[in-house]
């Protein structure tokens, strides 16, 4: 009887030891794996934090440039008898207006892939992601506004050589965009902001 008891209690105690070990070291991973997380998250914040200076910066200056490309379009458009001559100059300018977005959406591509659709412990960087989705939404939907209205331009001219019937003048063709067709709503909010008029 006496071993039978000390079989058992050293069993339980056998079990007892497996238990507290297997708990020790679930515990253990589950710290370790909390400080990787939290070791990720504070590289992202950093990553974010970084990106987001530039990008502001970036986004400014391409917001001068654009003011720079619409006034010179809208320049050579108000005349209608300008605008032939001036095509091609139309044309670069939406192209470089174009290329100018996807330059920045290209070297924003990881800023924009730890930011969409993702939330994180701080406040602030949250926001930051938030502005900068917001602010793409406005640079792409704003590009597809203003090429409408050069569109539009270009259609009045079309419509003023068959109207008054200027010979001289050659019909021309409607600008297309290469990557930037249509308005977008990166947030999902249901809304499609714009520089301009929102």
């Amino acid at each position: 009887m006496r071993k039978q008891t000390i079989l058992l209690i050293t069993g339980l105690l056998g079990v007892s030891m497996l238990i507290s070990a297997g708990i020790i070291t679930m515990t253990k991973n589950y710290k370790d794996d909390i400080f990787k997380k939290r070791e990720e998250e504070a590289r992202i914040i950093d990553t974010i934090n970084k990106d987001y200076n530039e990008f502001r910066k970036d986004i400014e200056e391409f917001a001068d440039n654009t003011i720079d490309i619409i006034n010179g379009i809208s320049e050579v458009t108000s005349l209608y008898s300008s605008i032939e001559s001036n095509y091609q100059l139309i044309v670069d300018a939406i192209t470089e207006y174009e290329e100018g977005i996807k330059s920045i959406e290209d070297k924003y591509k990881e800023f924009n892939e730890l930011c969409y659709e993702k939330e994180y412990h701080s406040y602030h960087i949250n926001n930051k992601c938030r502005t900068f989705e917001i602010s793409r939404e406005q640079v792409i939907n704003t590009f597809v506004r203003n090429l409408k209205a050069v569109n539009v331009k270009i259609e009045e001219y079309n419509n003023w050589i068959k109207e008054e019937g200027n010979e001289e003048y050659k019909a021309l063709k409607i600008i297309e965009a290469k990557t930037y067709k249509d308005y977008v709503d990166i947030n999902s909010d249901g809304e499609y902001k714009s520089q301009i008029g929102d």
